[in-house]
């Protein structure tokens, strides 16, 4: 006896999608207070944008020592990985200096380091550079973490508040349903 799939096969959901939507549901569903979840959120955004090496570690750091919750705030971290990097760096240090006077330009940069072929020329032109480079590179991460770690911080406050009160109506419909 041989069965017919007639029904469509099942779409396999995207592994960054899947992994994404656990992540919230990990965080909707923790038992911490809300405000405190957004907290943490909001440490793990921003220390991904500060540093541009070792997010985990800072977002941890800073979790312990707002006290609010390490996971929540390392999770948050994901939001700036290494794909993304062509397309944030440069967007820091353009925000970063306008804010500077006297940074040099991205494509003065990018022409001076990306065409060095030793680690330790790399190296040596990134301090020749110097501290302009690192202060408007710095603050413009400063600025894009404060902008979004504050506006997802906002909206994971509002997940959590909501799905609470949605989980607390379906145990109150169910307790009455039960009488």
């Amino acid at each position: 006896m041989s069965v017919s799939s007639t029904a469509a096969p099942r779409k396999r959901e995207n592994r960054i999608i899947r992994f994404l939507r656990y992540r919230l549901i990990y965080i909707r569903r923790h038992p911490a207070s809300p405000s405190e979840l957004a907290l943490s959120v909001f440490l793990g955004v921003l220390s991904a944008f500060i540093v541009p090496v070792g997010h985990p570690i800072m977002a941890i750091f800073l979790a312990w020592c707002c006290r609010c919750n390490k996971t929540v705030a390392c999770l948050a971290t994901i939001i700036h990985v290494a794909p993304m990097y062509p397309v944030t760096w440069p967007l820091q240090y353009a925000i970063g200096s306008a804010i500077v006077p006297g940074s040099p330009l991205w494509s003065d940069i990018e022409s001076r380091l990306m065409h060095r072929q030793s680690p330790l020329h790399f190296l040596h032109e990134l301090l020749d550079m110097g501290l302009p480079f690192i202060i408007a590179f710095t603050l413009g991460g400063i600025v894009i973490g404060l902008v979004l770690g504050a506006s997802l911080g906002i909206l994971t406050f509002r997940s959590v508040t909501s799905f609470r009160h949605h989980r607390e109506l379906k145990r109150q419909e169910i307790h009455r349903a039960q009488f």
